[in-house]
């Protein structure tokens, strides 16, 4: 086989060529935007970080309401704040402490059953 030009276009090499050079430039074109956009992306994540800090500060901040007489309470509110309490004092209790295991083998010895206990994902 002979090197030759006409090789080259008798395979459509031109056209083959250009279209590899404008791939490689429109990503290094979408590279180097993506880098100039940094700084703003990073100042609106700033942003967004301060706004949720200082929400979270007025929460912590607020006044608790005082409640002087509970009968004027509705059963749903009363219902929904028990619920909201027992769900907090669980999440504390259970908090990375609590594992289910399953035992295979009917073994009792400690040193039968290491290796046998599988542990399934704790609860979050």
């Amino acid at each position: 086989m002979e090197m030759s030009f006409q090789n080259v276009l008798d395979a459509n090499g031109i056209g083959i060529a250009i279209t590899g050079m404008s791939i490689v430039f429109a990503a290094l074109v979408l590279i180097s935007l993506y880098i100039a956009s940094i700084p703003k992306l990073l100042g609106n994540m700033d942003k967004a970080v301060k706004k949720r800090a200082e929400k979270k500060k007025a929460v912590k901040s607020a006044k608790p309401v005082v409640v002087t007489d509970p009968s004027k309470l509705s059963d749903e509110l009363l219902t929904a704040i028990g619920y909201v309490i027992h769900m907090e004092k669980e999440f504390e209790d259970a908090e990375d402490h609590q594992r289910i295991t399953i035992q295979r083998g009917d073994t009792n010895q400690v040193w039968a059953v290491t290796g046998r206990l599988r542990n399934l994902s704790t609860r979050m």
